[in-house]
């Protein structure tokens, strides 16, 4: 069940809005190769291949020669600057629940708590009449599987569908049932997880389904869907499984920590495969091999991936994203059909085709993943329309929630073990903001947040620990939470926010891109290594700016016929209208407010829904970067 393995930093540093996502991310001549990830050149289909080494011709496909240490820090670190620290996220404590942080106008309530490893939550469509029927059902890595009644009680499903003995330990094994979901128009539940083969005496991973009782109260009958039959590991095993718009099934397959699976086609580890509800392959996938349709090949969709715990499909669009997880850098990536995704076990391999990563120190571990599909929570409109920068009008922003689960078995407070909200542009499918905190857990027991659901009434995620201050004895500590609007949270001011009101524009300004993005990038030695260098960005800057490469590129924009590039024009227009600081004025506006304005394979965020003099204020901070 990976999500919960993996080495893990404990800084205490917060993982917030890298609004500034990739802040500046083509500030420098090299910058622009940071967010080639998830151009086309290095989209990569058909055929497997080893994915480059970072080091190598095409991986930094836009860095000129040398540049390297922009990307991934220099060793020089003077600056002008003042010292720069990273900051934790405060948001405000929950008035009902104050081990928890939220956003102002949430709140974290409890919903059910008497789990054991809970994982993944799934929601009963039309919920029956009665207070004892089913509202949604939540499935224990130890082979147990509940569900939570109308009124709010918890009762059991079905129990022994493991065939082996867990091994508990401080932080739990990683072994088990993940994968949840409700068959449409039936009362059967699909579960995914390893068991034990008799024969060989090693794990394997398979897809089970759980005929019901009438009421779907009791299991009646199991059915073994698919059997891969082939090894697994106690950890990135099989993991989700969802069904997408086009009425077949997607599944989540990990690399059984053995990177050599994912890009190898005649293996299931490190796949998202498509299939039939029957257990068969599609006919139509992009690799269906018709003389052995029973081969990994005929079922995989996607290959490439090492550990995705959990995806979803974008409502309106269907289009699938999903969360891998890496050792040392983890992603958020758009999975497209027969993609690759290149993981080969070098940490840079999972930075392919992402539309956006997180490196150390601050990788999240991501693990629950799930867009709203009726748009509110707790009866207020959640994913809020706003008008994009340069657009010609409104334009809804998808919003994205994904559980950060963090280092894995650690008491305490650390910068994951949090909720996070992105922003999908609906048209592009492109990261349009954030990631921007939700909630937090600050309390000091094991709690951290797992599976994540969206429930009537809110976003709904599983606590896999609890409240114990040991992993090894969680009978009946874990729970579910939820998520909701609250008025009580809505006028509370942290008091980091309340000291910004104090401070004069710069020193505003750096505790503002403290705040958003020294998670990515390093500042006098300070910060993380996703993004570039910024120590001296205005030298930089002012180089790219005045080159005659950008200057060519620009005007090359200019002619280009494409809406997108378009709508961009009087930007560029602005940009080559001035002159020395001038023109990086202009240029860090519109960069604000539109990353991709002369990089279409920017990576960055909009902060366009950032306040005007916020942005303002980060700008004459990094003015001072000389």
């Amino acid at each position: 069940m990976q999500k919960l393995n993996g080495p893990r930093s404990t800084t205490s540093a917060r993982l917030r809005s890298v609004a500034l996502g990739v802040v500046i991310g083509g500030v420098l001549a090299g910058l622009g190769s940071f967010f080639v990830f998830r151009g086309p050149e290095l989209f990569r289909t058909g055929k497997p291949e080893t994915a480059p080494n970072r080091a190598n011709e095409g991986w930094y496909s836009h860095m000129p020669e040398g540049r390297l240490d922009s990307v991934r820090g220099r060793e020089d670190t003077s600056s002008t600057a003042p010292p720069l620290e990273l900051e934790e996220w405060e948001g405000v404590e929950s008035p009902t629940n104050p081990q928890w942080k939220v956003r102002r106008g949430y709140d974290v309530v409890l919903a059910a708590r008497g789990f054991t490893f809970p994982v993944n939550i799934a929601f009963v469509l039309e919920p029956k009449e009665g207070p004892d029927s089913p509202l949604y059902y939540v499935n224990e890595l130890h082979g147990t599987i509940k569900y939570v009644t109308r009124d709010g009680d918890i009762r059991t499903y079905a129990t022994d569908l493991n065939n082996f003995k867990p091994i508990v330990q401080g932080k739990s094994d990683e072994t088990g049932l993940s994968g949840l979901m409700i068959v449409p128009d039936s009362e059967d539940l699909l579960v995914t997880g390893s068991y034990l083969d008799q024969e060989s005496g090693l794990l394997s991973n398979h897809i089970l389904r759980l005929a019901s009782k009438p009421g779907g109260r009791r299991l009646r009958e199991i059915k073994v869907l698919l059997d891969l039959k082939e090894f697994t590991a106690p950890s990135n095993q099989i993991q989700q499984i969802l069904a997408g718009s086009d009425g077949k099934l997607y599944v989540s397959v990990g690399d059984a920590e053995n990177h050599r699976l994912s890009l190898d086609l005649d293996k299931f580890g490190g796949k998202i495969l498509r299939l039939n509800f029957d257990g068969s392959a599609c006919e139509d996938n992009p690799f269906f091999d018709p003389s052995h349709p029973e081969s990994p090949r005929s079922y995989v969709y996607a290959y490439g991936f090492r550990n995705v715990f959990d995806f979803d499909f974008e409502p309106g669009s269907g289009r699938l994203f999903a969360a891998d997880n890496g050792k040392a850098v983890d992603r958020l990536i758009h999975v497209v059909r027969g993609g690759n995704y290149c993981w080969n076990g070098d940490d840079e391999s999972i930075r392919c085709n992402a539309i956006y990563t997180w490196g150390p120190p601050l990788n999240p571990a991501p693990v629950g993943l799930a867009f709203l599909r009726n748009g509110e929570l707790g009866g207020t409109d959640f994913s809020v329309g706003e008008a994009r920068a340069g657009g010609k009008g409104p334009s809804a922003i998808r919003s994205l929630y994904l559980c950060a689960y963090g280092p894995a078995g650690r008491k305490g407070k650390n910068h994951a073990k949090s909720m996070l909200e992105m922003g999908i542009n609906p048209e592009t499918g492109m990261l349009e903001r954030g990631p921007e905190h939700l909630i937090q857990y600050v309390g000091r027991r094991m709690t951290t947040v797992l599976g994540l659901a969206e429930g009537p009434d809110g976003l709904y995620f599983t606590d896999f620990f609890g409240e114990t201050v040991s992993g090894s004895d969680p009978t009946g500590k874990g729970a579910v939470w939820k998520v909701v609007r609250s008025e009580a949270t809505l006028k509370q001011v942290g008091a980091k926010d309340a000291a910004l009101q104090g401070m004069g524009p710069i020193e505003r300004g750096q505790a503002l891109f403290s705040r958003n993005c020294a998670t990515c990038h390093r500042v006098a030695g300070v910060g993380g290594h996703e993004g570039p260098e910024l120590t001296h960005a205005v030298i930089e800057l002012n180089d790219r700016l005045h080159s005659k490469a950008y200057v060519a590129s620009v005007r090359k924009f200019l002619k280009s016929k494409g809406s997108f590039l378009i709508e961009q024009r009087s930007r560029l227009r602005e940009v080559l209208d001035h002159e020395g600081d001038d023109r990086i004025d202009v240029w860090l506006k519109h960069h604000l407010e539109e990353p991709r304005f002369d990089n279409t394979y920017a990576k960055m965020p909009s902060f366009a829904l950032l306040p005007a003099e916020d942005r303002e204020q980060i700008i004459a901070f990094l003015k001072t970067l000389r």
